[in-house]
């Protein structure tokens, strides 16, 4: 798996896009509302959802001063499509792992000119502190689904 991982922000409507990567998307201010292939997905503060990759979709606040915090990744895991395109409210525990791998894990990014790219000097170790941590997070949500 590749990651690339983005603060939290006050998240501002965006023209519709294609991305070839998935993106955990956690509401931590709401309300929000997706279009994902064509279906309204509303989501509140401590949702996730988990956007699959090469479809067409929008995020977008229902009013200013909302923030989200958004873990971009790559992944061929099959498991994952149990999680695509379904709002899964968080738990304490769950909310503290993710805002772990922000905090973990946006140092070891850098701005690129297609977006952010991993940093030259990081450690295996780092890497994988921030895989181990996002694998955990995902265990959690399939279980929370099941």
């Amino acid at each position: 798996m590749n990651y690339a991982t983005l603060p939290v922000i006050d998240y501002q409507k965006r023209p519709p896009e294609i991305l070839d990567f998935y993106k955990l998307i956690y509401i931590d201010k709401g309300p929000y509302t997706i279009y994902s292939e064509g279906i309204e997905y509303r989501l509140e503060e401590n949702d996730c959802f988990l956007q699959k990759p090469n479809i067409l979709y929008t995020l977008s606040p229902n009013d200013s001063g909302k923030v989200v915090g958004i873990i971009s990744f790559e992944s061929f895991s099959p498991a994952l499509k149990e999680l695509e395109n379904v709002v899964v409210a968080l738990n304490t525990q769950d909310r503290k792992l993710f805002f772990q791998l922000l905090r973990e894990g946006f140092p070891l990014f850098e701005l690129a000119k297609n977006g952010l790219k991993l940093k030259e000097d990081v450690t295996d170790i780092q890497l994988q502190s921030i895989k181990n941590r996002l694998e955990l997070l995902l265990i959690s949500m399939l279980t929370a689904v099941k």
